[in-house]
């Protein structure tokens, strides 16, 4: 066979002898006829890597290769399909367009800022974007429960299907223990003259407690003092709430003060 990149197939390449050259009558003149340009067999690229074929393809003499990316969960730049040659047929690489559909990786997603959303919609979002969701709690004084405060990756950054997605949910702010609060007090015994001018050996003192655990409603203590008397009390106080107790001695009001939960211990 005689390939021949300037002459086409079917015509005289050359002869022998050359032209130009006289020869007897019977003399044999050997003419070579063009078979065209060589040409090759099309290989099977499919799953190989693009950025290599490329280069293989180059050599063999291909100038116009063509790759159009798709998305896949294939590796990026793994050929997926090949739309032309079709392998096995026979071609001419200077003259051949080659095209491959190439992998892009997996379908790209902005993700969308998800702070201030709630667990559900974010939840809802992962579902129909393919994402995967890791979910923590954490107190938070500023965001609301059931709200999301951190997530990671940061909004606008590019995801892929598949990817985990971090995010953390208020609980609310963090539920602050009681408080204890001891106060210290002495009532006098001041006893006072009855109607006949004679005084009393004692006096009735009742101390009165609201706080977490002790209401009002009846005196905590109720004692028969013959002298002044010192008394510890142990109030227990919520937040955001106040303690109060009273005193009462013969049935007056001597005491009363009230504590913040600021004041506790």
């Amino acid at each position: 066979m005689t390939f021949s990149e300037d002459v086409e197939e079917g015509y005289v390449t050359k002869t022998t002898p050359v032209k130009g050259k006289k020869v007897k009558e019977t003399s044999i003149v050997k003419m070579f006829v063009s078979d065209g340009k060589e040409t090759l067999k099309m290989d099977d690229y499919v799953g190989d890597k693009f950025s290599q074929v490329e280069k293989i393809l180059e050599g063999l003499g291909f100038e116009d290769i063509i790759a159009y990316e798709k998305e896949s969960d294939r590796p990026v730049g793994e050929i997926l399909t090949q739309i032309q040659p079709a392998p096995k047929s026979d071609v001419v690489p200077s003259e051949t367009k080659v095209i491959f559909e190439i992998s892009g990786g997996p379908k790209k997603i902005s993700l969308n800022n998800l702070v201030g959303q709630s667990l559900n919609d974010v939840k809802s979002y992962a579902d129909t974007n393919n994402l995967k969701l890791e979910v923590t709690e954490d107190y938070s004084n500023d965001v609301d429960e059931g709200k999301i405060m951190k997530q990671s990756p940061e909004a606008n950054t590019d995801v892929v299907e598949g990817e985990t997605i971090k995010v953390t949910v208020s609980v609310g702010p963090k539920e602050l223990p009681a408080k204890s609060h001891s106060v210290t007090f002495t009532v006098p015994f001041k006893p006072k003259e009855d109607e006949d001018g004679e005084i009393a050996t004692t006096q009735k003192v009742e101390v009165f407690v609201e706080d977490k655990n002790t209401s009002m409603d009846k005196p905590l203590y109720v004692e028969e003092i013959k002298k002044d008397e010192q008394y510890t009390l142990t109030l227990v106080i919520d937040p955001d709430k106040k303690a109060t107790y009273k005193v009462v001695r013969d049935g007056e009001e001597f005491l009363n003060k009230t504590i913040s939960y600021e004041d506790g211990d």
